[in-house]
C-alpha cells in the first residue's frame, strides 16, 4: 500500500530519501533508523495505514523483520508491536495480537530468529515480552536458540532465550533445548560446530544433552572435535563440555571470564 509522507515536517524528510528499487516500503526503512530519529518514526507509523505496518516484500519480509534484524532501535520494535497488536490493527485485518510478533518470511523465519542470530539482546527481550515463540522452527527446523548459538548471539541472548524456553516448558510445552533441525543438529551442536566456546558451555550448563546424535550419528562432542575451529581448539572445547556435564567444573568456573 502506498501513501504520501507529505504530512511529515521538513526535519523528518530523511525518512523518504530511500531507494524505490525493491518492494520494501518506507516503513521498512524507517524502523531501521537510528534511535535519535524515534520521534520521526513515531510520527510516520502513527499516521500510516495500519495494513502498511505489516506489508511484506517478495520474500515476505515485513517491517518487523527489518527492525529486529537491524538492531538499531528496540523502541521502534516495541512501537511496531504495540500498533500491530492494537484493536484497530485487528479490525483492519493486520496481524492478530497472538501472532503479531511472529510473522514468517518465505524461509519461515520470525523476527526473533534474526534478532537472536545477530545478538540483539534488548530486541530479543522486547519480542519475547510481546509473545514471540522462543521455540518457533524455521524452514530448516532451526529454532531461535540454534540461530543464537551458531551465529553472533551473545551469552545475554542465549540466557534470555533459555529462560523463555524454560518458562514455556514449565507451562507444558515440549522442552526446546535439545530440539533438532533438519539435519538432526541441536543448538549445542550448532555452537560446537562454530567453535563458540561460551555458547556451547552455557548450553551444557543449562542441561543440553551430550548424548543426542545428529543425522550423521555424531554427538555434540564429536561435532566439536571435528568442526570446532582448529583441531586443538575443538578437542579443548569437547573436554570442557564433558567436564561441565560430569560436574567436575561449574558454570562459573568455565564461564566466569566470559560474563
Amino acid at each position: 500500500m502506498v501513501f504520501s509522507p507529505s504530512f511529515l515536517p521538513l526535519s523528518h524528510l530523511f525518512l523518504v530519501t530511500l531507494s524505490l528499487s525493491s518492494s520494501r516500503t518506507i516503513i521498512h526503512a524507517a524502523v531501521c533508523s537510528e534511535p535519535k530519529n524515534i520521534d520521526a518514526v513515531k510520527a510516520l507509523l502513527s499516521r500510516a495505514p495500519i495494513a502498511s505496518l505489516s506489508t511484506a516484500d517478495e520474500e515476505l519480509w515485513t517491517p518487523l523483520h527489518s527492525a529486529a534484524s537491524s538492531g538499531r532501535s528496540p523502541a521502534a520494535v516495541a512501537l511496531l508491536l504495540s500498533l500491530l497488536s492494537s484493536p484497530s490493527a485487528k479490525d483492519g485485518g493486520a496481524a492478530a495480537a497472538a501472532s503479531a510478533a511472529d510473522p514468517l518470511t518465505s524461509g519461515k523465519r520470525t523476527p526473533l530468529h534474526y534478532a537472536a542470530s545477530k545478538g540483539h539482546a534488548e530486541i530479543v527481550r522486547v519480542l519475547l515480552a510481546a509473545g514471540a515463540d522462543p521455540a518457533a522452527a524455521d524452514g530448516t527446523g532451526a529454532r531461535p536458540l540454534h540461530r543464537a548459538a551458531g551465529g553472533a548471539g551473545s551469552l545475554d541472548v542465549l540466557r534470555t532465550l533459555l529462560a523463555a524456553a524454560a518458562a514455556a516448558t514449565a507451562a507444558g510445552a515440549k522442552p526446546a533445548i535439545d530440539a533438532r533441525d533438519r539435519w538432526g543438529r541441536t543448538a549445542l551442536m550448532a555452537a560446537a560446530a562454530a567453535g563458540r566456546r561460551g555458547a556451547a558451555l552455557l548450553l551444557v550448563a543449562r542441561g543440553a544433552s551430550l548424548e543426542v546424535t545428529d543425522g550423521e550419528g555424531r554427538t555434540a562432542l564429536e561435532v566439536a572435535t571435528a568442526e570446532g575451529g582448529t583441531a586443538e581448539a575443538g578437542k579443548h572445547l569437547a573436554r570442557q563440555m564433558q567436564s561441565l556435564a560430569s560436574g567436575e567444573v561449574t558454570e562459573e568456573d568455565v564461564l566466569g571470564d566470559l560474563g
